[in-house]
Protein backbone atom coordinates (compact mmCIF):
# COMPACT_ATOMS: atom_id res chain seq x y z
CA UNK A 1 0.00 0.00 0.00
CA UNK A 2 2.87 2.38 0.79
CA UNK A 3 4.48 1.73 -2.61
CA UNK A 4 1.14 2.21 -4.36
CA UNK A 5 0.62 5.48 -2.47
CA UNK A 6 4.05 6.68 -3.61
CA UNK A 7 3.10 5.77 -7.16
CA UNK A 8 0.04 8.02 -6.92
CA UNK A 9 2.17 10.88 -5.55
CA UNK A 10 4.73 10.26 -8.31
CA UNK A 11 2.23 10.71 -11.15
CA UNK A 12 0.03 13.30 -9.45
CA UNK A 13 3.01 15.63 -8.98
CA UNK A 14 4.09 15.17 -12.61
CA UNK A 15 0.54 16.00 -13.70
CA UNK A 16 0.44 19.19 -11.62
CA UNK A 17 3.80 20.21 -13.06
CA UNK A 18 2.46 19.71 -16.60
CA UNK A 19 -0.59 21.84 -15.80
CA UNK A 20 1.66 24.61 -14.43
CA UNK A 21 3.89 24.50 -17.53
CA UNK A 22 0.82 24.95 -19.72
CA UNK A 23 -0.21 27.98 -17.66
CA UNK A 24 3.26 29.47 -18.14
CA UNK A 25 2.77 28.95 -21.88
CA UNK A 26 -0.48 30.90 -21.73
CA UNK A 27 -2.67 27.79 -22.04
CA UNK A 28 -5.61 27.96 -19.63
CA UNK A 29 -7.42 24.66 -19.23
CA UNK A 30 -9.45 22.85 -16.60
CA UNK A 31 -7.03 21.02 -14.25
CA UNK A 32 -9.14 17.84 -14.38
CA UNK A 33 -9.07 17.87 -18.18
CA UNK A 34 -5.31 18.46 -18.24
CA UNK A 35 -4.83 15.61 -15.76
CA UNK A 36 -6.87 13.23 -17.92
CA UNK A 37 -4.95 14.16 -21.06
CA UNK A 38 -1.57 13.94 -19.33
CA UNK A 39 -2.18 10.53 -17.79
CA UNK A 40 -3.72 9.14 -20.99
CA UNK A 41 -0.48 9.95 -22.77
CA UNK A 42 1.64 7.97 -20.31
CA UNK A 43 1.64 4.66 -22.26
CA UNK A 44 3.12 6.48 -25.25
CA UNK A 45 5.50 8.77 -23.36
CA UNK A 46 7.94 5.92 -22.65
CA UNK A 47 8.69 5.72 -26.39
CA UNK A 48 11.33 7.93 -28.01
CA UNK A 49 9.57 11.24 -28.77
CA UNK A 50 6.45 9.76 -27.15
CA UNK A 51 5.97 12.92 -25.05
CA UNK A 52 4.86 14.64 -28.26
CA UNK A 53 1.69 12.53 -28.11
CA UNK A 54 0.45 14.76 -25.30
CA UNK A 55 0.68 17.79 -27.58
CA UNK A 56 -1.42 15.87 -30.10
CA UNK A 57 -4.03 15.17 -27.41
CA UNK A 58 -4.10 18.84 -26.45
CA UNK A 59 -4.76 19.80 -30.08
CA UNK A 60 -7.40 17.12 -30.57
CA UNK A 61 -9.40 17.76 -27.41
CA UNK A 62 -8.70 21.43 -26.59
CA UNK A 63 -7.75 22.87 -29.97
CA UNK A 64 -4.32 23.99 -28.72
CA UNK A 65 -1.70 24.34 -31.45
CA UNK A 66 1.13 21.83 -31.22
CA UNK A 67 3.64 24.64 -31.75
CA UNK A 68 2.25 26.38 -28.66
CA UNK A 69 2.36 23.37 -26.33
CA UNK A 70 5.50 21.67 -27.68
CA UNK A 71 7.92 23.43 -25.25
CA UNK A 72 6.27 21.39 -22.48
CA UNK A 73 7.92 18.29 -23.95
CA UNK A 74 11.51 19.39 -23.41
CA UNK A 75 11.05 21.52 -20.31
CA UNK A 76 9.72 18.60 -18.25
CA UNK A 77 12.81 16.55 -18.96
CA UNK A 78 15.14 19.48 -18.28
CA UNK A 79 13.78 20.42 -14.86
CA UNK A 80 13.56 16.79 -13.73
CA UNK A 81 17.13 16.23 -14.90
CA UNK A 82 18.23 19.16 -12.72
CA UNK A 83 16.81 17.47 -9.63
CA UNK A 84 18.10 14.00 -10.56
CA UNK A 85 21.60 15.29 -11.24
CA UNK A 86 21.64 17.35 -8.05
CA UNK A 87 20.74 14.31 -5.93
CA UNK A 88 23.17 12.13 -7.87
CA UNK A 89 26.00 14.61 -7.39
CA UNK A 90 25.30 14.96 -3.66
CA UNK A 91 25.22 11.19 -3.30
CA UNK A 92 28.30 10.67 -5.48
CA UNK A 93 30.35 13.16 -3.44
CA UNK A 94 29.25 11.65 -0.12
CA UNK A 95 30.06 8.07 -1.14
CA UNK A 96 33.06 9.04 -3.26
CA UNK A 97 31.98 7.23 -6.45
CA UNK A 98 30.72 8.21 -9.95
CA UNK A 99 31.63 11.85 -9.30
CA UNK A 100 33.22 12.41 -12.73
CA UNK A 101 30.30 10.86 -14.65
CA UNK A 102 27.65 12.89 -12.84
CA UNK A 103 29.71 16.09 -13.12
CA UNK A 104 30.20 15.73 -16.88
CA UNK A 105 26.47 15.09 -17.47
CA UNK A 106 25.63 17.97 -15.15
CA UNK A 107 27.87 20.39 -17.03
CA UNK A 108 26.28 19.38 -20.33
CA UNK A 109 22.82 19.99 -18.86
CA UNK A 110 23.92 23.35 -17.47
CA UNK A 111 25.26 24.36 -20.87
CA UNK A 112 21.94 23.41 -22.52
CA UNK A 113 19.96 25.45 -19.97
CA UNK A 114 22.19 28.51 -20.37
CA UNK A 115 21.92 28.23 -24.16
CA UNK A 116 18.12 28.16 -23.92
CA UNK A 117 17.95 30.98 -21.37
CA UNK A 118 20.09 33.29 -23.50
CA UNK A 119 18.54 32.34 -26.82
CA UNK A 120 21.78 31.03 -28.30
CA UNK A 121 19.94 28.20 -30.02
CA UNK A 122 18.05 30.63 -32.23
CA UNK A 123 21.24 30.90 -34.26
CA UNK A 124 21.15 27.16 -35.00
CA UNK A 125 18.11 27.46 -37.27
CA UNK A 126 20.17 27.84 -40.45
CA UNK A 127 22.10 24.66 -39.60
CA UNK A 128 19.00 22.62 -38.76
CA UNK A 129 17.18 23.81 -41.87
CA UNK A 130 19.99 22.42 -44.03
CA UNK A 131 19.57 18.88 -42.69
CA UNK A 132 18.01 16.45 -45.22
CA UNK A 133 14.29 15.66 -44.87
CA UNK A 134 13.86 18.35 -42.20
CA UNK A 135 11.82 21.48 -42.83
CA UNK A 136 11.08 23.79 -39.92
CA UNK A 137 9.22 27.07 -40.09
CA UNK A 138 11.63 29.75 -38.88
CA UNK A 139 8.97 31.74 -37.03
CA UNK A 140 7.74 28.65 -35.17
CA UNK A 141 11.30 27.64 -34.34
CA UNK A 142 12.06 31.07 -32.87
CA UNK A 143 8.79 31.00 -30.90
CA UNK A 144 9.74 27.55 -29.56
CA UNK A 145 13.13 28.83 -28.34
CA UNK A 146 11.63 32.04 -26.92
CA UNK A 147 9.08 30.01 -24.93
CA UNK A 148 11.96 28.15 -23.29
CA UNK A 149 13.55 31.45 -22.29
CA UNK A 150 10.33 32.37 -20.48
CA UNK A 151 9.95 28.95 -18.86
CA UNK A 152 13.56 28.99 -17.67
CA UNK A 153 13.36 32.45 -16.14
CA UNK A 154 14.59 32.30 -12.50
CA UNK A 155 11.15 32.41 -10.84
CA UNK A 156 9.53 29.91 -13.21
CA UNK A 157 12.54 27.62 -13.11
CA UNK A 158 12.53 27.58 -9.29
CA UNK A 159 8.84 26.61 -9.13
CA UNK A 160 9.28 23.93 -11.80
CA UNK A 161 12.28 22.45 -9.98
CA UNK A 162 10.24 22.32 -6.76
CA UNK A 163 7.45 20.51 -8.60
CA UNK A 164 10.04 18.11 -10.03
CA UNK A 165 11.53 17.43 -6.61
CA UNK A 166 8.33 15.71 -5.48
CA UNK A 167 8.23 12.84 -8.04
CA UNK A 168 11.99 12.31 -7.73
CA UNK A 169 11.76 12.04 -3.95
CA UNK A 170 8.79 9.69 -4.40
CA UNK A 171 11.02 7.53 -6.60
CA UNK A 172 13.80 7.58 -4.00
CA UNK A 173 11.29 6.63 -1.29
CA UNK A 174 10.02 3.79 -3.50
CA UNK A 175 13.53 2.32 -3.77
CA UNK A 176 14.09 2.84 -0.05
CA UNK A 177 10.87 1.08 0.99
CA UNK A 178 11.35 -1.70 -1.58
CA UNK A 179 14.81 -2.34 -0.11
CA UNK A 180 13.42 -2.49 3.41
CA UNK A 181 10.69 -4.88 2.21
CA UNK A 182 13.26 -7.46 1.05
CA UNK A 183 15.41 -7.08 4.13
CA UNK A 184 18.17 -4.88 2.70
CA UNK A 185 19.00 -1.99 5.03
CA UNK A 186 19.87 0.73 2.55
CA UNK A 187 20.70 4.25 3.70
CA UNK A 188 19.08 7.43 2.43
CA UNK A 189 22.12 8.60 0.45
CA UNK A 190 22.60 5.25 -1.36
CA UNK A 191 18.86 5.27 -2.11
CA UNK A 192 19.19 8.74 -3.64
CA UNK A 193 21.99 7.81 -6.00
CA UNK A 194 20.64 4.28 -6.56
CA UNK A 195 17.44 5.78 -7.96
CA UNK A 196 18.56 8.99 -9.65
CA UNK A 197 21.72 7.90 -11.50
CA UNK A 198 20.12 4.95 -13.38
CA UNK A 199 17.21 7.22 -14.39
CA UNK A 200 19.67 9.71 -15.88
CA UNK A 201 21.52 6.97 -17.75
CA UNK A 202 18.27 5.49 -19.05
CA UNK A 203 17.25 8.90 -20.38
CA UNK A 204 20.54 9.20 -22.24
CA UNK A 205 20.00 5.76 -23.80
CA UNK A 206 16.86 6.90 -25.75
CA UNK A 207 15.45 3.38 -25.29
CA UNK A 208 11.70 2.95 -24.56
CA UNK A 209 11.32 3.56 -20.84
CA UNK A 210 15.08 3.13 -20.52
CA UNK A 211 14.47 -0.61 -20.57
CA UNK A 212 17.59 -2.57 -19.78
CA UNK A 213 19.74 0.44 -18.96
CA UNK A 214 17.68 1.54 -15.95
CA UNK A 215 17.30 -1.99 -14.58
CA UNK A 216 20.95 -2.86 -15.10
CA UNK A 217 22.06 0.40 -13.52
CA UNK A 218 19.83 -0.01 -10.47
CA UNK A 219 20.87 -3.63 -9.94
CA UNK A 220 24.53 -2.70 -10.28
CA UNK A 221 24.26 0.21 -7.84
CA UNK A 222 22.39 -1.89 -5.27
CA UNK A 223 25.00 -4.63 -5.43
CA UNK A 224 27.68 -1.98 -5.06
CA UNK A 225 25.94 -0.91 -1.85
CA UNK A 226 25.91 -4.47 -0.52
CA UNK A 227 22.65 -6.02 -1.72
CA UNK A 228 22.63 -9.64 -2.87
CA UNK A 229 22.01 -10.35 -6.56
CA UNK A 230 18.53 -11.74 -5.83
CA UNK A 231 17.71 -8.82 -3.53
CA UNK A 232 18.90 -6.24 -6.07
CA UNK A 233 16.76 -7.79 -8.82
CA UNK A 234 13.68 -7.90 -6.58
CA UNK A 235 14.12 -4.28 -5.46
CA UNK A 236 14.62 -3.14 -9.05
CA UNK A 237 11.47 -4.92 -10.20
CA UNK A 238 9.45 -3.31 -7.41
CA UNK A 239 10.77 0.13 -8.32
CA UNK A 240 9.93 -0.35 -12.00
CA UNK A 241 6.47 -1.69 -11.20
CA UNK A 242 5.55 1.32 -9.07
CA UNK A 243 7.23 4.01 -11.21
CA UNK A 244 6.55 2.65 -14.71
CA UNK A 245 4.00 -0.18 -14.86
CA UNK A 246 1.46 1.61 -12.66
CA UNK A 247 1.76 4.62 -14.97
CA UNK A 248 0.87 2.42 -17.93
CA UNK A 249 -2.18 1.14 -16.05
CA UNK A 250 -3.27 4.67 -15.12
CA UNK A 251 -2.80 5.65 -18.77
CA UNK A 252 -4.93 2.78 -20.07
CA UNK A 253 -7.74 3.74 -17.68
CA UNK A 254 -7.49 7.39 -18.80
CA UNK A 255 -7.52 6.29 -22.46
CA UNK A 256 -10.73 4.33 -21.87
CA UNK A 257 -12.33 7.40 -20.26
CA UNK A 258 -11.24 9.55 -23.22
CA UNK A 259 -12.67 7.17 -25.79
CA UNK A 260 -15.89 6.91 -23.78
CA UNK A 261 -16.34 10.67 -23.58
CA UNK A 262 -15.14 11.49 -27.08
CA UNK A 263 -13.95 15.07 -27.54
CA UNK A 264 -13.86 16.75 -24.13
CA UNK A 265 -13.27 20.36 -25.08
Amino acid sequence: LSLFGLSVVYYASKTIRFWYILRLLGIRANPKTVALLYISGQPFSILPAGELYRTVLLKKHLGIRISQSSPSVTIQGLVEAIVLLSLSLIGAVLIGQNILLVTVVGLLLLLAIIALQRGWLQKTYSLIDKLPYISINQRKFQTFIESHRELLAPKSLFVLVMFSLIPVLAGVATLYLASKAVGFDIGLIPAMIGYSLPVILSGLSFLPGGLGVSEGGTIGMLQLFGATAAGAVTITLLVRIFTLITGLLYGIIAQIILHTRGKIA
